[in-house]
């Protein structure tokens, strides 16, 4: 199992070199109009239920453009997953079982691989990964979109919008 997720994250590392490089002005205005939504109170913000639990993340999920953003750590080990964070690259590596799911700060793609399928899927994002600090100044966490990296993980992803709530089922 270990030679296997090894060989994942050495082929997703080639794989990164070739691919599109993150655009780090975007990520830059996520977090600025993260920051400007949770400052002045206009943030929406949503709860997450992860079979029947509802989470608790140090940093409450917000909906930006649409999509309800988490703390990367929180979600994936929720989920199972052990993750990864490559902080001079700022990348974020996920495996559970025989897949690895892996992200960039700031690019709007997501790649799984599946060795068990001998599947590499890449996911286009409508709001990429992107840091955003802890209100506290302690550090800052990566939020990542709930929904794209729960069904990454095979996960059925429900919406509430009278509620603002996911719910995630394994």
């Amino acid at each position: 199992m270990k030679k296997i997720i090894s060989a994942l994250i050495c082929c997703f590392m080639l794989l990164s070199c070739v691919g599109v490089f993150a655009d780090e002005s975007d990520a830059a205005a996520l977090t600025a109009r993260a920051q400007e939504a949770i400052a002045s109170g206009t943030a929406e913000t949503a709860t997450v239920i992860v079979n029947g639990k509802t989470m608790d993340f140090d940093m409450t999920p917000i909906i930006l453009d649409g999509r309800t953003v988490v703390p990367m750590r929180a979600i994936f080990e929720e989920l199972g997953a052990q993750v990864e964070w490559i902080d001079e690259n700022q990348i974020i590596l996920a495996t559970k079982s025989y897949k690895l799911v892996s992200m960039k700060v700031g690019k709007p793609s997501m790649s799984i691989a599946d060795v068990s399928a001998d599947l590499n899927t890449q996911i286009e994002l409508e709001v990429p990964p992107f840091l955003l600090p802890l209100p506290d100044g302690s550090g800052d966490r990566t939020l990542v979109p709930l929904r794209a990296v729960s069904e990454a993980f095979d996960a059925v992803v429900d919406w509430d919008e009278a509620t603002s709530t996911v719910t995630i089922t394994l």
